[in-house]
């Protein structure tokens, strides 16, 4: 299947999970060729690996689900959320929303590039220095904050984020020996309850780069 249908696959898995409830969902038609054209130029003509492949089937997808357990009333116990954004907006300028240059150290996150917003103040990203290409590998970055790097590539992000189907922090589960992430366990023995097709073997597996 290309991404497409991978996409569209993993969402219908998603929704026959009894007490999931999938709030939204939409899969954009493929990137413009003046669109792609644009994001290359921006890009220094040396699109991340794995994007331009992405995005001539699909200019990015929104999911958004919460999941609360069949028979009991009461809020979600859980939720997840994957938004890849239209190209367009990936390789533009993050001024005033990334980085500020109204400030001293507000450059600081000038080169970040965000292509997933796993909630409204943390993002997935490319980085970019300025006059140079963006590097192939997929960094975690807290607005405001540090960048860490949690995945090799845009290819090996997909693969997580849709074995997760994005449940809320599954980037602090990819490894249970980082005594930053005490919750990972805890992460993990959820999407195992929750999420369908979950393994620990697989989330292992992507998160060092395999396909």
């Amino acid at each position: 299947m290309n991404h497409r249908e991978l996409v569209a696959a993993r969402i219908e898995e998603l929704r026959g999970v009894p007490g999931v409830a999938v709030r939204q969902s939409e899969i954009r038609p493929p990137v413009s060729a003046a669109e792609l054209a644009e994001a290359r130029t921006l890009a220094r003509n040396r699109l991340p690996e794995g994007v331009e492949d992405f995005y001539t089937r699909l200019n990015g997808f929104t999911l958004a689900w919460d999941y609360a357990p069949p028979g009991q009333s009461g809020r979600p116990t859980d939720s997840g959320s994957i938004d890849i954004l239209p190209l367009a907006e990936v390789f533009s300028d993050w001024r005033e929303t990334i980085w500020f240059d109204d400030f001293p150290g507000g450059v600081r996150f000038e080169p970040v590039k965000p292509f997933d917003f796993l909630s409204p103040e943390a993002c997935a990203a490319f980085c970019q220095q300025p006059d140079a290409p963006p590097g192939d590998e997929v960094r975690y970055h807290y607005l405001g904050e540090g960048l860490r790097p949690p995945v090799p590539s845009f290819p090996g992000y997909l693969e997580l984020a849709l074995l997760t189907c994005g449940y809320a922090r599954w980037h602090n589960a990819l490894t249970l020996d980082d005594p930053a992430f005490p919750e990972a366990a805890g992460i993990r023995a959820r999407m195992r309850q929750v999420v369908p097709g979950f393994s620990d073997d697989k989330l292992t597996h992507f998160s060092r780069g395999g396909h």
